[in-house]
């Protein structure tokens, strides 16, 4: 199992990869605006700055579903990761923070540990 560590870089990772580098194909119903990655960086800056790990996977998670839903991709968090399978290079590190944000969401006494 990746680091928690790890895991938090692919999904800072993929997020930074969607608003930069990502081009509208034909499953995308909308390309990001200026406005739309900025607004995406900003959220991303300030999570990678809180000290909770808890808080850092599931404000990541967060931002990872809203911007695969402004690309298009429809259904829970999980159905749009895996809808875009095909352009995330990390998807089982993608994959494994989510199932830890579930964790964090549905167990009472989970806490991520460096070795989750």
């Amino acid at each position: 199992m990746e680091t928690l560590f790890n895991l938090l870089l692919a999904l800072t990772f993929i997020l930074f990869i969607f608003i930069h580098f990502t081009n509208k194909t034909k499953t995308q119903k909308h390309k990001l605006t200026t406005k739309e990655k900025t607004h995406i960086k900003q959220k991303i800056q300030k999570t990678t700055k809180e000290n909770n790990k808890k808080t850092q996977i599931i404000e990541l998670d967060k931002l990872l579903s809203h911007t695969l839903t402004l690309y298009g991709y429809k259904g829970t968090t999980y159905e749009k990761i895996k809808q875009a399978t095909p352009i995330i290079k990390n998807i089982k590190e993608i994959k494994q923070a989510h199932q830890i944000r579930n964790k964090i969401a549905h167990e009472i006494n989970y806490e991520p540990t460096q070795k989750t």
